[in-house]
C-alpha cells in the first residue's frame, strides 16, 4: 500500500524504517486478511488555496465539538448565537 503523506509530515522520519512500519502491517495485515507493505511518500502540496485540510488544534477541536453539538440542540444553538458562548474544556 503506498500512501502520500503532506510534505513535511513526521510520518516520513518515523516509519521510514521497514522494524518501525512492521506493526503497523501486521495489524493491517491481519484485518484485510493478507500480507500487506507499506510505502510512504510525500505527497504534493495544496494549491496554496488553502481549501486542503490543515492540522487539527485545540481550537478547532472545540470549534468543530460546539458546531457538532449545536447541529444536534436548536436550543443550543440560539443560545449560543444570542449569548456568544464558547465551549470551555
Amino acid at each position: 500500500v503506498r500512501v502520500a503523506v503532506p510534505p513535511g509530515s513526521p510520518v516520513l522520519d518515523r516509519l521510514s524504517a521497514p522494524a518501525a512500519r512492521r506493526t503497523l502491517e501486521d495489524a493491517l495485515g491481519k484485518r484485510v486478511g493478507r500480507r500487506v507493505t507499506l510505502s510512504f511518500s510525500e505527497g504534493q502540496a495544496s494549491g496554496g488555496d488553502g481549501a486542503g485540510p490543515g492540522r487539527i488544534t485545540a481550537e478547532s477541536a472545540r470549534r468543530d465539538r460546539l458546531r457538532r453539538l449545536t447541529e444536534e440542540e436548536p436550543l443550543l444553538a440560539a443560545a449560543v448565537q444570542e449569548w456568544d458562548l464558547e465551549l470551555v474544556d
